[in-house]
């Protein structure tokens, strides 16, 4: 699939946001205790829709893994995982050891995105070993959570210059440490902050 796409495309009904912009990568623990993803704030073209799939940009990192889940969620409780949904898994044990790759998660569910959902990413079930995921590294400290990688026509570092750039307005979600499995990730701080290289497909 593209990994420079500017405007939403359509495939067989399908259609596709994406953040694209990276520079660094980053760990996420083999235990849960680490969640990246996203906020979809009012207006965002994705709301109402379905999420088909998701796509983060992953490798093994610290050598092969050999146990443990890695699962891609919707929602947006804080506290009780029973009112989120999975939208698809995967075995760590797949990811590459030599190199970064898009890997898909569906096939579990396909929630309708409500507006202030979170799309995040993290282990559900316990690795031996952490994975690295991409991530821009260069955002703007000055704009933090409300850094709008969906909107703003592009225009670094102020927007997504690699990926859809108008689909409206995103926050940054990262909780390191004491994240719980299933719960939606809390919203990123200052002064350093983690945009996801990421594409999600809808209906």
């Amino acid at each position: 699939m593209s990994q420079n796409i500017i405007q939403p495309y359509r495939y067989g009904g399908v259609s596709q946001v994406s953040m694209e912009n990276y520079d660094d990568p980053m760990s996420m623990q083999k235990d849960g205790t680490e969640s990246y993803g996203y906020t979809f704030s009012a207006g965002h073209t994705i709301l109402g829709s379905k999420i088909v799939s998701v796509w983060f940009y992953l490798k093994a990192g610290y050598g092969t893994i050999t146990s443990g889940t890695i699962t891609t969620y919707c929602g947006q409780d804080t506290s009780d995982p029973n009112n989120n949904v999975a939208i698809g898994s995967i075995a760590a044990s797949s990811l590459s050891t030599s190199e970064f790759e898009w890997i898909e998660f569906t096939g579990t569910s396909e929630p309708t995105v409500l507006e202030n959902d979170v799309v995040w990413i993290q282990y559900s079930a316990l690795g031996d070993q952490r994975c690295e995921i991409r991530y821009y590294g260069n955002s703007p400290s000055g704009l933090g959570v409300t850094a709008n990688f969906w909107g703003n026509g592009g225009g670094l570092p102020a927007g997504n210059t690699q990926g859809t750039t108008n689909d409206g307005a995103t926050l940054i979600n990262w909780q390191q440490n004491d994240a719980t499995i299933g719960v939606a990730p809390e919203l990123d701080s200052a002064p350093y902050f983690h945009p996801m290289r990421i594409k999600i497909d809808y209906s």
